[in-house]
């Protein structure tokens, strides 16, 4: 579906809802609920709830669901991103400097130093409460042998950066660069008639379309009328929307 087409898709459910009793929704507050509703969708696919579900490939389809903004590297689409800094055996590497707007980590993998050795490890992300246990831990702590690292994801060093940061620990090696793979924040829809509030828009260019996979639109759609039957205040159908929706995933 195209944006132009969720719009008109949006128009038919949503006025059976209110019967046409409320005022219509400007296109620029439907692709603000549009983006709410791809939002929430996606973190629904991540597992971001900590569900029994939980897990984007916990079942097919939301592998499925969210392949398009699966990063991987390395490749073309996401090189090999360099340490900023280090101290000691910790190397900061921070998420401004990956290709594309970063959400979830799903993978992380890195190029690693030892004298004349160099290799490809695993690097293995850890809750902060658990890092000092793990990097004492001889099953679990960094090796550069048995090709493990461990990594945490934090504030950056540079106040100025509010994307943060991954900080990778090793033990007496080095990590020359890390190869993330994660979903990226999808795109932010915009049907090109009006100018956007953060100025990213004006009228005049191209529409932004939605870079999830085709067979999700009509799903985000509902989900975005569901929100609108919240904020119009039609519990019912709101109910029997979530249901659908739950059937989907």
């Amino acid at each position: 579906m195209t944006l132009t087409e969720w719009h008109y898709d949006f128009n038919i459910k949503i006025d059976k809802v209110d019967s046409l009793s409320k005022r219509n929704f400007t296109p620029a507050e439907k692709d603000w609920i549009f983006n709410e509703a791809i939002g929430l969708f996606v973190k629904q696919r991540y597992g971001t709830n900590n569900s029994k579900k939980a897990g984007f490939e916990s079942i097919q389809k939301r592998t499925d669901d969210l392949k398009t903004l699966q990063i991987k590297s390395p490749s073309a689409q996401q090189p090999g991103v360099v340490p900023v800094r280090h101290q000691g055996d910790v190397y900061e590497f921070r998420i401004s400097d990956f290709a594309y707007p970063y959400w979830f980590l799903t993978r992380l993998t890195g190029e690693a130093g030892s004298g004349e050795c160099v290799k490809t490890i695993t690097i293995r992300q850890v809750q902060h409460d658990d890092l000092s246990i793990a990097l004492e831990d001889e099953f679990y702590k960094p090796n550069f042998t048995w090709g493990e690292a461990l990594a945490v994801e934090a504030r950056s060093d540079e106040t100025s950066d509010k994307k943060g940061s991954i900080y990778v620990y090793t033990d007496n090696f080095e990590i020359r660069k890390i190869y993330p793979e994660y979903i990226k924040k999808p795109n932010k829809v915009w049907i090109g008639t009006y100018n956007s509030l953060d100025g990213q828009y004006t009228v005049g260019q191209p529409i932004v379309e939605c870079d999830l996979p085709e067979h999700t639109h009509s799903e985000i759609v509902d989900l975005a009328v569901a929100e609108c039957s919240r904020i119009i205040e039609n519990p019912n159908f709101a109910q029997l929307k979530q249901q659908k929706l739950l059937t989907n995933e």
